[in-house]
């Protein structure tokens, strides 16, 4: 018998092991192929990202050089030259493009500085030709190349500007009744503006981005290595394809991943390069661990299956019957089976006597502590309910006084009226439900008192659907949400505006409050989180020192709903919260 149970074990452990082990072997295989494509793709969208930037960054230069160009002071400058008019009227031309550049410099957070050239001359320093030798301008004129790469511009506006690095559009100027050019536009842009965002992106722990032509000149203060011709020549193609995004090329000899895309604007390529080793080294060093473990679990269980077979089976079989039994709360069928057996005076018989025993005192505990937690679960309950209207009332009687004190009578009968309708619902305590036509009507009476305190400062819009009357939650349970959702809209934003929605299903109701205030910080936001995720009431109320309000909603959900009350948070910084509560129906 005692080979033969331990024979049995060891079949069915490795009958279990093994196909576990290749199904998660296959699985994890499955799995790390989709983490690949999803580290790609999370790289693509952060190359997507700065190309999105850079190209809505020359649309806009390229907009102002149009402006420029297409105004009546540019067209009347060009059109003074032409006719070579006097000095002194030559002079205020100047001056007036000189203050119209100065605006367009101001007006716009990218651009550094604006310049006009004509033959030897320029708007800021007048007399000189030595630009006639840069780079740019024989790029320019021999080439038509209008966007340049980083470089000193010597003739701008200012000595400190002279000695930053820029990049630049060259635009020809026309007159636009004969089209004949009559000199350049010079847009400058500080290449810092390219390059910082450019430095921030994330390749692996060593990966870099850099901004180059499609000869591979770089186009920042950029030293490159070498790419490889394969992908130089799918670069220069791209001129010719009209499909957007980023691309992927992989250089097998040197185990490297690159990404790239073209600006549509600038005729620029945005690479990104790293090592493949070292953006999936994650993914390759868990693979292993998974074996390895796989391995050490196969190891241990045929070694406990030795350990744990002969007589030691049957009495511990018995047990679990009995427990499954006991589980289902049926203790007269869980004690029937372990009665069939003589106790004997071993180990496995001191575990059954002691099983038997904790059996009969888990179903006198039990019998006792459902009672208690009735009792329990209403006081928790009312307690909870009380943290808030104190609150709530103190910052209402505040609005009383200050709208007393203002003189504001119709406004006062108004937040009384409002506050009244509140206090007859909370103050009831001999019961724990309100319908959810009635909480919605308390809702409105304390946005109203909102708007009568802050005016025009804050907005609701309060979206109820077809909600039955029949659906009842526990009162208050919006309040503290939509109170926060003012607070951390109130003079962060113009108008402050909170939207509540409410909807109805089958199975259970879900409210969702936005408001497009400040966001919740990360540090909260983590804490608010981890409340949110446990079921114990005490638990939700005793973890940390921020959110109290949002807490008490959690604390007083789970008193009535237990797990199937549900919190979603989605937030940004300064670009406001949702909160999304799933509340299971109860009629």
């Amino acid at each position: 018998m005692f080979y033969s149970i331990r024979t049995q074990l060891i079949a069915i452990i490795v009958m279990l092991i093994v196909p576990f082990v290749l199904m998660g072997y296959l699985f994890w295989n499955q799995a790390a192929t989709a983490l690949r494509e999803s580290i790609e793709t999370t790289t693509v969208q952060t190359m997507n990202q700065y190309a999105d930037f850079v190209e809505s960054a020359t649309s806009q230069i390229v907009n102002t050089a149009n402006q420029i160009l297409r105004s009546d002071m540019t067209q009347d400058w060009i059109r003074s030259r032409m006719d070579n008019e006097d000095a002194a009227k030559e002079i205020q031309q100047n001056i007036r493009m000189r203050k119209y550049f100065d605006s367009v410099v101001s007006n716009s957070p990218i651009i550094l500085s604006v310049n006009l050239f004509h033959e030897r001359w320029d708007l800021w320093n007048l007399e000189g030709g030595d630009y006639l030798e840069t780079d740019w301008y024989a790029n320019y004129r021999n080439h038509g190349i209008r966007w340049t790469d980083s470089h000193i511009d010597a003739r701008q506006n200012g000595i400190y500007l002279n000695r930053k690095n820029v990049n630049s559009l060259v635009y020809p100027l026309s007159d636009l009744m004969n089209l004949s050019e009559e000199g350049m536009l010079k847009i400058n842009i500080q290449t810092s503006a390219l390059q910082e965002p450019l430095d921030k992106l994330v390749l692996g722990k060593t990966g870099k981005a850099f901004l180059i032509a499609p000869d591979g000149v770089p186009i920042l203060n950029q030293k490159p290595d070498a790419f490889p011709d394969a992908l130089m020549e799918k670069i220069r193609s791209l001129a010719d394809d009209e499909t957007k995004g980023t691309r992927i090329f992989r250089d097998d000899e040197r185990r490297s991943i690159y990404f790239y895309q073209r600006m549509e604007t600038t005729g620029w390529v945005v690479v990104g390069t790293v090592s493949e080793k070292e953006l999936f080294q994650e993914i390759t060093r868990a693979r292993q661990n998974v074996i390895w473990v796989a391995a050490l679990l196969f190891i241990v269980a045929v070694s406990l299956t030795f350990w744990f077979s002969s007589r030691i089976a049957n009495p511990i079989s018995r047990i679990v019957r009995s427990m499954k039994f006991v589980e289902e709360g049926d203790f007269f069928k869980g004690n029937a089976i372990m009665a069939r057996k003589k106790i004997k005076q071993n180990e496995i018989g001191f575990l059954t006597a002691n099983y038997l025993d904790m059996v009969k005192r888990l179903k006198t505990y039990i019998e006792t502590e459902f009672a208690q937690n009735l009792r329990r679960r209403n006081a928790e309950y009312k307690a909870l309910l009380l943290q808030i209207n104190p609150h709530f009332l103190n910052n209402t009687l505040e609005v009383i006084t200050s709208l007393a004190a203002q003189g504001r009578n119709e406004d006062i009968e108004q937040v009384v009226n409002d506050l009244s309708l509140m206090l007859r619902s909370s103050l009831r305590m001999d019961t724990e439900l309100i319908s959810v036509r009635d909480e919605i009507g308390t809702i409105r009476a304390f946005t109203s008192i909102l708007s009568v305190c802050y005016g025009n400062r804050v907005q609701f819009e309060i979206v109820d659907g077809h909600v039955s009357d029949s659906i009842q939650i526990p009162k208050l349970l919006l309040q503290p949400l939509i109170e926060n959702a003012v607070k951390y809209s109130l003079g962060i934003v113009e108008v402050a505006i909170v939207s509540i929605r409410i909807e109805e299903t089958d199975e259970e109701l879900t409210v969702v409050i936005k408001d497009n205030g400040l966001g919740i910080p990360e540090e909260v936001l983590k804490e608010l989180k981890t409340a949110a995720e446990l079921n114990f009431p005490q638990d939700v109320l005793n973890i940390g020192e921020k959110g109290i309000g949002f807490k008490n909603v959690i604390a007083r959900g789970r008193i009535y709903y237990g797990s199937r009350f549900t919190v979603e948070i989605r937030t940004a910084a300064n670009q406001g919260t949702e909160i999304t509560m799933i509340i299971p129906n109860k009629r």
